[in-house]
């Protein structure tokens, strides 16, 4: 879905365009990043303390 992520000093928040619920992660939840090629684009990978691991898929390589 496309939408908007904005990083902040208190964490990372993606809103979907078009309003809708934000992802919102809190810094002191974040364990690690990840940035990988993917077809076609580039990928983040947020992983949180929880084990789960945020995708965010779109991204220009510069």
């Amino acid at each position: 879905n496309p939408g908007q992520l904005r990083v902040h000093s208190g964490g990372i928040i993606w809103r979907k365009q078009g309003g809708g619920k934000a992802v919102e992660v809190d810094k002191s939840d974040i364990v690690g990043l990840i940035w990988m090629k993917v077809p076609r684009a580039y990928q983040l990978g947020v992983r949180i303390k929880a084990g789960l691991v945020y995708k965010f898929t779109g991204f220009r390589e510069q």
